[in-house]
């Protein structure tokens, strides 16, 4: 697998090399600084999989159709939406585990993950999107979103079942 990380912050480059380079399934990780350096290296690359600093995502058009996941400092909503409509496989503030960031690997096709941090941000958005509910309603999809939980199920497979069906409610 390779990787490609857009970063311009050396720290967090280093970091996110760090992560990806412990997994034996990631053959290349190669890296860019800037949005000019990632046109011009992406398709030299092949990458598998792109982690991108939100900074540097000038012209969405030049992810589409690529598997990208997004990095923010400062997440919103708005841009959850966006990123989920643009095709991207995750959406995570800098704050993410290093285990959450490698289950960008296994993503398929259907799978958005979201930083578990975001939570109270996507709920606020369910919230308001969707309205009041019913103590009845809202206990069911507790109970249909927290049952793979029971199951006790490795922690991606939850991960993905849990923000598949958020993503729904939001959307």
């Amino acid at each position: 697998m390779n990787i490609l990380i857009a970063q311009s912050h050396e720290v967090a480059r280093r970091g996110l090399h760090a992560i990806f380079g412990e997994d034996p399934r990631v053959l290349n990780i190669y890296e860019v600084t800037n949005q000019e350096d990632l046109q011009e290296y992406m398709p030299l690359y092949q990458a598998d999989l792109i982690v991108i600093d939100l900074l540097l995502i000038t012209d969405i058009t030049v992810l589409k159709k690529k598997n990208f996941v997004v990095l923010t400092s400062e997440p919103n909503i708005t841009t959850l939406k966006d990123m989920y409509n643009c095709g991207a496989i995750g959406y995570f503030s800098f704050n993410v585990s290093a285990e959450i960031l490698r289950a960008s690997l296994n993503h398929t096709k259907k799978s958005f993950l979201i930083d578990p941090t975001l939570g109270s941000l996507v709920m606020k958005a369910i919230a308001h999107t969707t309205g009041p509910t019913s103590s009845h309603q809202a206990f069911n999809d507790y109970k249909r979103l927290a049952t793979p939980l029971r199951r006790r199920h490795n922690y991606a497979r939850v991960l993905k079942y849990f923000c598949t069906n958020i993503m729904t409610l939001l959307i």
